[in-house]
């Protein structure tokens, strides 16, 4: 280096062979380096760090994340710039006219000449493309949609897809093969909701895209529901638009954002029991066309908080069954926290729960 004066400045010109120097901060390293990094005075940051902020939607979709792979699903990434009309592929022209694709001035292609309002059409894409190379498919993207008004961008609503065909268990000589069905999909969810520590509800839906009969709505909370989006059987008009053949195909759209909003920062684990609880079986014949969900709502809200659990085992259509009934059995897991629970509680409890259901439903006990 040659240091030359000039006035209070100095003008320092580098060595050529030195290309990484080249400005103001490399010139006092230099310095620094050459009078030792020991002579430079100690001193202590001055100021207020800032407040180091987490995106929740960001940390719960790394949650999110874990607990689907965990259950099986394979994560992917589309574009988020899709074809005009993907999501009338899906859900039909009348279900889709609801909301605008937005089009882009400068597309590169047809193909991507749009910001994608929903992910389904995608995820689909990418199922048939994996189905060539296996028998079943378990797939899950978390990625924004995008949706007027515009103003003057386009909103970004942060969304869960999932989508399951064909097989669902891996192929082992003492398991017989399974395909992915309703169930699974619905337990994947219970499982995610759980994660979150949020209390979810399903209930019967019809929509545009799905089959009929096979579609629930996806709800948080007790008293004013808050729906989150929806799962289901996808109606044979869109698998074979698809060109997936006659598979059955299982998918769910979820808000992430309300999910994100409403989950429990840290898992709420409860003490393992002290005190034994008691088990009682209640087999009750309601109308074929009452939900096992609202029957559940009901005979958790009116037994309270002695009711631990309350597992459906068994469901039954047939004689000794009246037609246009069904037979749903449970087991009820009665405990106090404070005490030990006797006999008589339990027996009582359930009285309740059996005058409960029989108002609100018209169920009666099964007797045989």
């Amino acid at each position: 280096f040659t240091i030359e004066p000039q006035g209070e400045r100095l003008l320092v010109t580098v060595p050529g062979y030195r290309q990484d120097v080249e400005g103001r901060a490399d010139l006092a390293e230099e310095v620094a380096r050459v009078s030792g990094y020991d002579a430079i005075p100690e001193t202590l940051p001055t100021g207020v760090p800032p407040e180091s902020r987490i995106d929740p939607v960001r940390a719960a979709a790394d949650r999110a994340k874990h607990i689907l792979v965990g259950c099986g699903l394979q994560e992917v990434m589309t574009y988020s710039l899709v074809a005009a009309g993907s999501a009338s592929r899906v859900f039909g022209v009348e279900g889709a006219a609801s909301v605008e694709e937005i089009a882009v001035a400068n597309a590169i292609s047809s193909e991507q000449s749009v910001l994608r309002v929903t992910l389904l059409p995608s995820l689909l894409e990418t199922a048939r493309a994996n189905l060539r190379h296996g028998d079943g498919v378990a797939l899950f993207e978390l990625a924004n949609v995008y949706l007027p008004p515009l103003g003057p961008l386009p909103t970004e609503q942060p969304r869960l897809g999932i989508v399951l065909i064909g097989q669902a268990t891996p192929t082992a000589w003492n398991a017989p093969r399974r395909e992915a069905d309703f169930f699974d999909l619905k337990g994947i969810i219970e499982e995610l909701l759980a994660s979150f520590g949020l209390a979810g509800r399903f209930r019967t839906w019809s929509a545009a895209g799905y089959q009929p009969g096979r579609c629930a709505e996806v709800v948080l909370g007790g008293g004013e529901a808050l729906p989150v989006g929806l799962l289901g059987q996808l109606h044979p008009r869109v698998v074979e638009g698809f060109d997936l053949g006659d598979r059955r195909v299982y998918a769910v759209e979820l808000r992430f954002d309300l999910l994100a909003q409403h989950a429990q920062p840290q898992p709420q684990i409860r003490p393992i029991p002290r005190l034994p609880g008691l088990d009682r079986d209640l087999a009750l014949i309601v109308d074929h066309s009452t939900p096992h969900a609202d029957l559940e709502a009901a005979l958790r809200a009116t037994a309270g908080e002695l009711l631990e659990r309350i597992t459906l085992f068994d469901t039954y259509a047939g004689p000794p069954v009246p037609p246009g009934k069904k037979s749903l059995a449970y087991t009820l897991r009665f405990r106090a926290r404070d005490r030990t629970l006797t006999d008589d509680e339990a027996d009582a409890a359930v009285a309740r729960l059996v005058t409960t259901v029989a108002e609100r439903f018209g169920a009666v006990l099964r007797s045989g």
